[in-house]
C-alpha cells in the first residue's frame, strides 16, 4: 500500500511497483538498508544519499525527478509558511497530507480544548481510522480509532520543519 508523503517518493514508488521489485530487494541492489528506500518513498528523505543510485537502477527520467523534488521544496515551503500563521483547529486523515482537512465548527473551537479534543476523538472513532489533529498550526496530535492520544509537537513534516527557510 502506498503511503507516500512526498512527489518525489510516490514517483520512486510507482516506478519500482511497476518493474515489480520489492523495497528490500532495491535495497540490495543498491547497497543500503531498506529503510532508507522507506523513508525515500514516504517522505523524501534521501539521508543516506541513495538517490542517484535509485535513479540509475530504476532508470528513472532526470527531469521528472527535477520536478517532483521542486514540487516537494514548494510544498515544504508552504508547510511552514502555514506553520506561522495562527489558525483555528484542523482534522487530517493520518498519513494522508493531501487529504482535505476538516475544520472544526467555530462552537466546538469556543468551547474550548476539552470540546476540541472530544471532537476529534469522536471524528477518529466515526471514521475508524487514526487521524492527526492540528492546533494552532504545529502542534500535532494524533487520535486512534480507540480514542488513544499521542503528541507531537513538531507537526506532521518534522524532518521539514528543521530546514533554515526564509519566508
Amino acid at each position: 500500500m502506498r503511503t507516500c508523503r512526498s512527489r518525489l517518493g510516490a514517483y520512486i514508488w510507482d516506478e519500482r511497483s511497476k518493474k515489480g521489485i520489492k523495497r528490500t530487494k532495491l535495497a540490495r541492489m543498491i547497497g543500503c538498508e531498506r529503510e532508507s528506500i522507506v523513508m525515500l518513498e514516504d517522505r523524501g528523505d534521501d539521508i543516506e544519499g541513495i538517490l542517484p543510485k535509485v535513479i540509475e537502477v530504476l532508470s528513472l527520467d532526470p527531469k521528472i525527478i527535477e520536478q517532483r523534488l521542486a514540487d516537494d521544496r514548494q510544498i515544504r515551503l508552504d508547510w511552514l509558511k502555514w506553520c506561522g500563521q495562527p489558525d483555528k483547529p484542523v482534522i487530517l486523515a493520518a498519513r494522508k497530507p493531501i487529504s482535505c482537512p476538516v475544520n472544526i465548527p467555530n462552537a466546538v473551537v469556543r468551547a474550548g480544548n476539552e470540546t476540541i479534543e472530544a471532537y476529534a476523538r469522536d471524528f477518529a472513532r466515526d471514521w475508524n481510522r487514526t487521524i492527526e489533529l492540528f492546533v494552532r498550526n504545529h502542534v500535532r496530535f494524533i487520535i486512534s480509532p480507540s480514542g488513544e492520544i499521542d503528541i507531537n509537537e513538531l507537526g506532521f513534516y518534522e524532518p521539514w520543519l528543521d530546514e533554515m527557510v526564509e519566508l
